[in-house]
């Protein structure tokens, strides 16, 4: 299997970006309730804006992490799948080899 080039984070789903964004924004946020752009907050605090970014990186990360085991997964299923037939097929070879031979043998 090959390796996939790293996807950076600005590349994924921004459905994640606005979650990321929203709890940011309650954890940093000034007045409870409050909804702070999250240009505001990062205006506010340099650390928050990297810690962010560190963040989603890491989630993209995480995420070509879980994308690459469950291809490993259904590849080690497909093989063990494949492995199966193989057995079935050899056993039905053996039993067509030993029903022509019984063939061969009657008068």
């Amino acid at each position: 299997m090959s390796k996939s080039p790293r996807r950076p984070f600005g590349e994924d789903s921004n459905h994640f970006d606005r979650d990321l964004d929203a709890i940011l924004n309650r954890v940093y946020a000034s007045n409870p309730g409050g909804r702070y752009e999250a240009a505001t907050v990062r205006k506010t605090s340099p650390r928050v804006e990297q810690g962010s970014l560190e963040l989603k990186q890491a989630l993209a990360d995480l995420r070509d992490l879980r994308t690459k085991s469950q291809i490993a997964l259904r590849m080690k299923e497909e093989v063990d799948y494949l492995q199966g037939e193989i057995a079935a097929l050899r056993k039905l070879g053996t039993e067509i080899e030993t029903l022509r031979k019984k063939i061969d043998e009657e008068p």
